[in-house]
């Protein structure tokens, strides 16, 4: 499987634009909701950090901009099943494995909560480098 390095660079590329969007412990984490409920159209990661006030981990970034989105959010943190625009359930982990064209190995590296800013740019460097090309 060759990673796909455009949508990594992505990724990457938002949270470094938007670092309240990035919090690796979580699928994805809501901030704060005025009626208690999460009511927000999934149409970018852009639109979700801002109108939801939001944040998500790297394979949520991933997920989100291949049109997944969580289904439901329990006491304000994302549940791991999310649903695509199709209603298919699948693994946030696992939809983004597949979009970024990883292995088993380098998701678990890649999607590791404990992961640091550092930690991730050292391992999307060596997912580059496995392709032949530098992030």
């Amino acid at each position: 499987m060759t990673p796909n390095l455009p949508l990594l660079r992505k990724v990457l590329s938002q949270i470094d634009a938007e670092p309240d969007s990035w919090v690796q412990r979580a699928w994805g984490l809501q901030w704060r909701s005025l009626t208690g409920m999460v009511v927000c159209q999934v149409l970018s990661v852009e639109d979700v950090v801002k109108s939801c006030d939001t944040a998500f981990c790297i394979a949520g970034h991933v997920a989100l901009l291949e049109g997944w989105a969580p289904p439901e959010w329990e006491d304000g943190e994302a549940a791991e099943d999310w649903i695509s625009v199709d209603g298919h359930l699948d693994s946030v982990s696992d939809v983004a494995r597949r979009a970024l064209g990883l292995t088993h190995c380098e998701a678990e590296m890649l999607f590791d909560s404990d992961n640091s800013r550092a930690d991730v740019d050292r391992i999307a460097a060596g997912i580059a480098a496995r392709a032949g090309e530098r992030l």
